[in-house]
């Protein structure tokens, strides 16, 4: 029995064997064309990307002399003519800095950088040879050369330049061309504020343009003159960049480009800001689906392919006969791989075919799916009881929940409903929790808003933290902005319910600033991450302040002092509060300052 056992298991591993280098040996002869044909492909794009970098380097190179010379005889002048050239007839270009042997920047593209000294975060971020521009989405080509005589160091120039394949070039330049004829079409009627021609002028040019996603002609003040969705035209712009583009100074830079994906597609958008002298008039972008270039390019790579499978057929048809047996489970797996990426975790692998080994991948995929779908529930519910910034960290780390604590700087929020017992008594238990609920679910927005951390509810009162788990450096101011909130939401609630013929409601507020001890308390059952300490307590007590003071919100002077720049607020009458020997410094909130 034994030895019929060692038999079967023999013949079963010589079969793998065979199995395995029957499929590797035909794989080998595929990928080898395939490679060879790829490896022809990928040289030509890296030849062309070489020959940019040989030419920005040479950009960079050929100025040195000319900025040598403008920084020993101190001619700003020249230094600005000469860099704002190469700045506005390069539109690969992305950052330009100039300093001089001291640190100072002399020149920038960020007008915010001159006459400051180069810090050393900066320094290094333009000094990395391979970085990526954040609000292009570009990746980048930087350069840092050394400007200096032959007896000492005048300064360093710093460009990046925006990295983009052939065809992405290609469809750049093809972008611009149509902007500058936009722009020589629609210039006299802009010129003239005859918006509406160029409104018409500017359809009539991209209508023939296929997958032009869309386009916009802006005037300098932000007001959109023509745009491929007529709702937005004669509106003030929302887009951000745009905007900052319009605002920044000078003209030395009249293309700006990034790329981006939206609704599922690849967007490289061209600006091309509309200049008349030394002044700005608008700018001209233009958003276009560049998803068809990749799609040319699989299509290429499919015709590789195809051709490469072609001239080794008779290896790919063996392969495709000996792994014939594990084809229909791999199809399978990748099925049910879809199904989870899609949010499916009911889905289930079944493998009754491929060997012992796919049969092992089946069971350890199940059992991935079931930890995945226990994962999902403990988040899920385990966010309904506490915020989810927790949640996360928790998640993150399981290591880190445990009984510890940790002391760091927050700011601790109080708020409670006035008379709520004696409300709660004169209405039915249904319209009390309505009321309630409610009441929370608008004032939990607005602590979220302000990303504090939602510690607890105590009956009708809540508690929330800005500073634990995330500490941020306005977190009292945060704390001011959210009680301000309140009060306006409360105000807003209390009117909608007015008007239903529904009893208002009356809030108190008290803010409290200090040193606390953050962590997860209770039972390895049940804990609850919170914060305690005596900074706590006296938040508690302030917010009882405010039915003694009759005034909605109170901040203690240690909030003050942190915000005071910041807010309005009336300094109330020192006051003892329990717990407390010496009278505490308080001061009802206001409003934000003007």
């Amino acid at each position: 029995m034994a030895d019929n056992v060692k038999e079967i298991y023999s013949v079963r591993k010589t079969r793998t064997l065979g199995f395995r280098l029957s499929l590797l040996v035909s794989a080998a002869i595929i990928l080898f064309g395939i490679v060879s044909i790829w490896f022809v492909a990928f040289w030509q794009e890296s030849s062309y990307k070489n020959e940019k970098r040989r030419q920005w380097s040479i950009a960079v190179a050929s100025l040195l002399p000319n900025l040598a010379n403008a920084l020993s005889s101190d001619n700003s002048d020249a230094i600005k003519f000469t860099l704002d050239r190469l700045a506005s007839k390069n539109e690969d270009i992305r950052s330009l800095v100039l300093a001089d042997e001291k640190g100072r920047v002399v020149y920038s593209l960020d007008e915010k950088l001159v006459d400051k000294p180069l810090d050393k975060k900066t320094k290094a971020a333009l000094s990395e040879t391979n970085g990526k521009e954040e609000k292009s989405g570009l990746p980048l080509r930087q350069y840092s050369r050394e400007i200096k005589t032959e007896w000492t160091s005048l300064g360093r120039i710093y460009a990046g330049f925006a990295v983009m394949n052939s065809l992405e070039k290609e469809r750049q330049r093809s972008i611009l061309a149509l902007e500058y004829m936009i722009d020589n079409a629609v210039r006299n009627a802009v010129l003239s504020f005859d918006f509406y021609e160029a409104d018409h002028i500017a359809h009539e040019i991209v209508k023939n343009v296929d997958d032009v996603k869309f386009f916009k002609i802006v005037a300098a003040d932000g007001v959109i003159l023509s745009s491929s969705d007529d709702k937005e035209t004669l509106k003030q712009t929302e887009d951000a960049r745009l905007s900052e583009i319009l605002a920044s100074e000078g003209v030395n830079r009249p293309v700006w480009t990034r790329m981006f994906k939206s609704e599922g597609a690849r967007i490289l958008e061209v600006t091309l800001v509309m200049i008349e002298g030394n002044e700005k008039l608008g700018a001209i972008q233009i958003g276009y689906d560049i998803s068809s270039l990749s799609a040319s390019v699989k299509r290429r790579n499919a015709i590789l392919v195809l051709l490469s499978a072609a001239a080794v057929a008779i290896a790919a048809m063996i392969a495709i006969i000996i792994a014939g047996r594990i084809s229909r489970p791999v199809a399978h797996l990748s099925h049910v791989a879809l199904q989870v990426g899609a949010g499916d975790l009911d889905a289930r692998a079944e493998v009754s075919s491929g060997g012992d080994e796919m049969r092992l991948l089946g069971s350890a995929f199940n059992k991935m799916i079931a930890g995945l779908k226990e994962r999902d529930l403990i988040k899920d519910t385990f966010s309904r009881y506490v915020t989810k910034q927790v949640a996360d960290e928790i998640l993150k780390d399981p290591a880190g929940v445990s009984l510890g604590g940790v002391k760091r700087e927050a700011t601790i929020l109080f708020s409670d409903i006035r008379g709520f017992t004696a409300f709660a008594e004169r209405h039915e238990p249904e319209d009390v929790i309505a009321r309630l609920n409610e009441y929370l679910a608008a004032m939990v927005d607005v602590i979220f808003k302000y990303e504090g951390t939602l510690d607890k509810f105590i009956g009708d009162a809540i508690m929330a933290v800005y500073g634990s788990p995330i500490s941020r450096e306005d977190d009292p101011l945060r704390a001011a902005m959210t009680a301000l909130e309140m009060r306006e939401r409360l105000k807003t609630l209390n009117e909608k319910w007015a008007a239903e013929g529904r009893e208002p409601l009356k809030i108190g507020i008290g803010i409290n600033a200090g040193e606390v001890i953050a962590g997860n308390i209770g039972d390895v059952r049940r804990m609850e991450y919170t914060v305690i300490g005596d900074n706590v307590n006296l938040a508690s007590r302030i917010e009882g302040l405010t039915k003694i003071f009759d005034c909605p919100i109170i901040i203690s002077g240690s909030v003050f002092e942190k915000i005071k720049d910041r807010v309005v607020a009336v300094k109330l009458e020192s006051t003892f509060v329990k717990g407390k020997t010496l009278a505490v410094e308080i001061y009802e909130l206001k409003d934000l300052a003007r």
